[in-house]
């Protein structure tokens, strides 16, 4: 993890982001979120981005073949999907996993948050912080129904509107696509 002394301009970038992430979070949902929560997806959000598959993103090093960041065009045919998952049996995964398959089945490559399973030990703010760096590769959101009733789909759709992404119905985008 980097320490202070050796940020460089990338990890000012990504504070800045972050910031700003935490922000809007504070700005739209302050009150039914407490900061305590907002703090965490934040310290998840900034450790998440920082390793794994998106960490070059951040270090400065381009990896061969491609490009700094996900520019637009390469997150274009990616579909988020989004849906509550709190207090349903099963967590919804049926309905994420049916959704997933049909869009994939469309040719979309797709970020499902039913593919990460349940983690031992993971709280709500783990999953969200994980599932936003995931949206952030995606150039479109696909919701599926009561999705305005979870607080985690919320959020998602205000980050994807304020990325610009294209909005949808899941249904009306499967529908729409196999015809």
């Amino acid at each position: 993890m980097r320490t202070k002394e050796n940020q460089g301009p990338q990890s000012t970038r990504l504070g800045t982001m972050v910031f700003t992430i935490a922000n809007e979070l504070v700005n739209h949902y302050g009150k039914k979120l407490d900061r305590e929560a907002i703090d965490e997806i934040t310290r998840n959000l900034t450790c998440e981005m920082c390793q794994g598959p998106t960490a070059w993103a951040f270090s400065g090093k381009s990896q061969p073949g491609e490009p700094f960041v996900t520019l637009q065009a390469s997150r274009a045919n990616r579909v988020y999907v989004a849906a509550p998952m709190t207090g349903i049996t099963d967590f919804n995964y049926p309905a994420f996993n049916a959704v997933a398959d049909q869009l994939r089945g469309l040719g979309y490559e797709v970020e499902n948050p039913a593919d990460h399973g349940i983690v031992e030990g993971a709280q709500w703010a783990d999953y969200m912080a994980y599932d936003l760096t995931r949206l952030g590769l995606c150039g479109m959101i696909a919701l599926l129904p009561d999705w305005e009733k979870s607080q985690g789909a919320r959020l998602e759709v205000l980050i994807a509107e304020q990325l610009g992404m294209t909005v949808v119905n899941a249904h009306d985008l499967v529908t729409r696509e196999a015809v």
